[in-house]
């Protein structure tokens, strides 16, 4: 069943060539242990090397505190893999927001272009603060979120600290069960870039099957 879902997030990163992904998509929301989601995101990248990205995410729950994320893309990057730890030390609970860190490590590879003598090889430390608060409305529950992505990121021949701030939102209705849909805006702050981002989120349980429509 794992060497399937990997093979279906391959399957929907199709391809392209430049620098840009470092989306969050996310909230202080907890997956219970032993469960899954999966995330299918479009990135536009609107500045610098502007293009789309195609990401595939695989979530899971450790405990009441900690996820894990599991990420694979290509597009405009040529090809990205994260492994990333959610932590959640304040939940959403009544008036007060969540508030989280993730954190991981990222591998992204760029082929040759005019700009560049020859791939090149990014790896980085990345470091997410972040805040959500869930509201339940009339049209559904929506969790509006910031955060604040930055990495220390090493090409091998120099070094730099991306810095962007992200502003998103996770939807659900319960009329469409299994499904959570997300939308996000990257600002550029430093040596970053700006994008548009949306997507859509798979509950699984812990037999990795899909919840939709149950």
């Amino acid at each position: 069943m794992f060497r399937f879902f990997i093979a279906t997030l391959a399957a929907t990163t199709l391809s392209s060539s430049a620098f840009a992904f470092y989306t969050f998509q996310d909230t202080g929301d907890m997956l219970a242990a032993g469960r899954y989601a999966t995330v299918t995101e479009l990135q536009f990248v609107t500045s610098r090397d502007s293009g789309v990205n195609f990401v595939g995410k695989l979530d899971g729950g450790l405990n009441d505190e900690f996820n894990f994320r599991a990420v694979i893309g290509t597009g405009n990057t040529d090809f990205q893999i994260q492994g990333l730890l959610k932590w959640v030390p304040i939940p959403d609970y009544e008036n007060q927001p969540a508030i989280g860190l993730t954190t991981g490590f990222l591998w992204a590879r760029y082929d040759s272009r005019a700009s560049r003598d020859e791939t090149e090889n990014e790896f980085s430390v990345r470091v997410i603060p972040f805040v959500s608060k869930k509201f339940e409305t009339d049209i559904g529950l929506i969790t509006p979120y910031v955060a604040l992505p930055f990495a220390i990121r090493d090409y091998g021949s120099e070094s730099d600290v991306p810095f962007h701030l992200a502003l998103g939102s996770k939807y659900s209705h319960s009329d469409i069960a299994g499904v959570t849909f997300t939308a996000e805006v990257g600002l550029d702050i430093d040596d970053s870039f700006d994008y548009v981002s949306i997507g859509a989120i798979f509950s699984m349980d812990e037999n990795f099957k899909f919840e939709v429509g149950q």
